[in-house]
């Protein structure tokens, strides 16, 4: 996958790769952090902001693509994916 911030000059990406293991999946806590609290959550706060007042989508961008930290983590695909 790949996101693009406008206004910046970053660019991330995601990839994943198949891993004959062993699994290292993230613990509880922090996965819930990650995918419901921040991507989801926080994100859509983002996103509603910037469609009320188109001015801030610079800033909201900026401080996006600075935000998304590396994560590396193995587990079987249902888990992966879902």
């Amino acid at each position: 996958e790949f996101y693009w911030f406008p206004h910046t000059g970053n660019c991330n990406t995601k990839r994943n790769n198949r891993s004959a293991g062993p699994a290292a999946p993230p613990g509880r806590v922090s996965s819930w952090i990650d995918d419901e609290l921040l991507s989801n959550g926080v994100f859509q706060v983002a996103c509603s902001l910037g469609r009320a007042v188109p001015a801030t989508i610079p800033s909201i961008a900026r401080l996006s693509s600075r935000a998304l930290s590396a994560r590396t983590y193995t587990d079987i695909p249902y888990k992966v994916f879902t």
